[in-house]
């Protein structure tokens, strides 16, 4: 099973990521696994790809979340939620706050936990 993203901005813009089985939001955009491959670089809160710039990703289907710490191990996986949206640099499930990333200490924020980690995973 896979999953895919899909990009928007406040216009009718969108664009959709081949489908994975996860992708890592990590400090620099997102990477497809298996592979590596980049799908969007993040800066300024906003998703760039071909040098479009979208506002807003969502992934709809059932997907599980984990987070990544500084020696690459993963949490338990959170969910499986129905949908995921990020926007502003901040991860939200049906509108509530998941994990909001900080640009300037290019790490993410759990707000559950309050911990902070180096990467968000999606995956089915």
């Amino acid at each position: 099973m896979m999953i895919r993203l899909e990009f928007s901005a406040a216009d009718p813009r969108r664009i959709f990521s081949a489908p994975a089985a996860a992708f890592r939001f990590g400090p620099d955009g997102v990477t497809a696994d298996p592979g590596g491959h980049q799908v969007a670089r993040f800066s300024g809160r906003m998703w760039e790809i071909d040098g479009r710039h979208f506002t807003r990703c969502e992934c709809r289907g059932p997907a599980r979340v984990q987070l990544e710490d500084t020696d690459g191990q993963l949490t338990e996986p959170l969910g499986p939620f129905d949908a995921l949206a990020l926007y502003g640099g901040s991860l939200y499930h049906k509108g509530a706050l998941l994990a909001r990333f900080d640009e300037a200490g290019r790490v993410w924020h759990a707000v559950q936990s309050k911990a902070v980690y180096t990467a968000i995973v999606i995956r089915v």
